[in-house]
Formats: C-alpha cells, structure tokens, sequence
C-alpha cells in the first residue's frame, strides 16, 4: 500500500474541498513525494485528527490540509534529516509565495 504526502495547489479548479465526487478529488501535486511516505502519512493524519491541521478527508484515499509554507516547513523538521527533506525545505521557502496558502495532501492507494 502506498502512503504519501506531497504539496498541492488551491488553484486546481479539478479539486473542491466542499463536496467533490471522491474519485480523484485531490489536488495536482506541485512538490515531490516527501520523504518516508509511510511516517509523513502518519504524521498527517495524527495532525488533522488532533485539529493541529485544519484539513478532513475529500477522497476514497485522500485527505486535504491547509498550509502555508512556514507550516509546511515545521512539518518537514519532524520528518528525519535527508536530502529530500533539505530539498523540499528549500522548495517551500524559496518557490511557494510565502503569503499564499496550499493544501498538504495524503493519499492512500
């Protein structure tokens, strides 16, 4: 079973956090796979269920968070040291608006 987690955009208009079809109905991935799928996935989900995240499940084997990139960020660091991790660090600070929000995304397949 595969468990991950990546970076999406609110700017997928495929995507609706509010009643979509639950067939696909995650955001387009804009970041890499993060590092250690299974532990990132689990991560998550535990941070949604403790309302640390604001996101719920909008897919058969999706789930959506909001974030912004100092949040993104705060989550890497949980995750152990690699250069996956030290690259996506660098992503979310130097290429995601520093302003905008994106959705965390985990998926189950």
């Amino acid at each position: 079973m595969l468990l991950d987690v990546y970076i999406g955009t609110l700017d997928d208009s495929s995507f609706s956090y509010e009643g979509g079809n639950w067939s696909g109905n995650i955001p387009k991935k804009i970041s890499s796979w993060f590092p250690e799928g299974h532990k990132a996935f689990r991560l998550y989900l535990e941070k949604i269920k403790n309302n640390e995240f604001v996101g719920k499940q909008v897919d058969w084997g999706g789930w959506a968070a909001f974030v912004t990139p100092d949040i993104i960020c705060l989550f890497l660091n949980e995750l152990p040291a690699s250069e996956k991790r030290s690259q996506l660090l660098r992503f979310a600070k130097e290429q995601l608006n520093q302003q905008k929000e994106y959705v965390l995304v985990g998926i189950e397949s």
